[in-house]
């Protein structure tokens, strides 16, 4: 099923920021293959829960939170492309 397939998981982020304030102490995890960001709830005393899967349409080199809480995206290939992630 699509949601047993491999993800290829390459970065791992803590959310802290305040721009996407119900992310908070979120884990964002970035894969080629699912050409996505899942977000992951941590639940104090029980097991983590995905919560959402974002679909890019590219394969997620990686991603980063910056100090405004906004996100940099980056895609793979050669060259990459590097995309802010900003709330409407």
């Amino acid at each position: 099923t699509k949601k047993d397939k491999e993800t290829a998981h390459t970065s791992l982020v803590e959310y802290h920021g305040t721009v996407y304030s119900e992310w908070r102490n979120d884990l964002l995890v970035s894969g080629l293959a699912g050409k996505s960001i899942s977000r992951i709830h941590l639940f104090c005393g029980s097991d983590p829960k995905l919560v959402d899967t974002i679909d890019f349409g590219f394969r997620v080199r990686g991603i980063a939170e910056l100090p405004d809480g906004n996100l940099l995206i980056l895609e793979d290939g050669n060259p990459a492309t590097l995309f802010l992630m900003t709330r409407k």
